[in-house]
């Protein structure tokens, strides 16, 4: 998975040197002092680029090379990004919810999956993010999106449980999404926690 640049937006590459032994903790440091928000890494400058996360961190590290490609965004046009996929997610959670007061959710499979999705990229990006830039409370904001996504997928996919779905969406998901949104609003511009 690779997070596409939005129309007219280009990434800003940039080459961290590796040493040997491969050190994680002094990669997670230069992430850390880059001025942008890395969104996509390879092994090397014209390698393949995937998006940054542990997993794939690791894989790019497990690779021969000097140094250590990043592609960032600017702060304030990452978190218009984040903050219209929070925004996305949250708009088809309520929709999902209301559509559920009429049809079971046995018949929503692909809404349910949808939402599922979104959770998990958002969760996904959020990870990659706290890569680069840890902040208390960020790490349970992510364990609990996670959680939540779990819950949802039981209820819709084992339980087939309408009201539990209305319940997740409406009491849990929706406002754990706003409480995120938060941490990439433009008003706090753009601290997380």
């Amino acid at each position: 998975m690779t997070v596409p640049p939005r129309t007219g937006i280009a990434y800003v590459r940039h080459l961290i040197p590796l040493t040997e032994p491969r050190d994680i903790t002094q990669i997670r440091d230069a992430l850390a002092s880059l001025p942008d928000i890395v969104v996509n890494i390879s092994a090397s400058a014209g390698g393949p680029s995937v998006a940054l996360s542990d997993e794939n961190l690791a894989a790019a590290l497990a690779e021969p090379g000097r140094t250590l490609a990043a592609d960032a965004l600017p702060d304030a046009v990452y978190f218009q990004i984040m903050s219209g996929k929070i925004a996305e997610a949250i708009g088809e959670s309520e929709a999902f919810r209301g559509t559920l007061a009429s049809h079971s959710v046995a018949e929503l499979g692909a809404g349910a999956d949808r939402i599922a999705r979104h959770l998990e990229q958002i969760h996904f990006l959020l990870r990659g993010y706290a890569l680069q830039r840890p902040q208390a409370g960020l790490n349970d904001s992510i364990q609990e999106l996670e959680r939540l996504r779990d819950q949802f997928v039981r209820s819709a996919f084992e339980h087939f449980d309408n009201v539990r779905c209305m319940d997740d969406l409406h009491y849990e998901i929706v406002p754990a999404l706003q409480g995120i949104a938060g941490m990439f609003s433009s008003e706090k511009g753009g601290t997380v926690l």
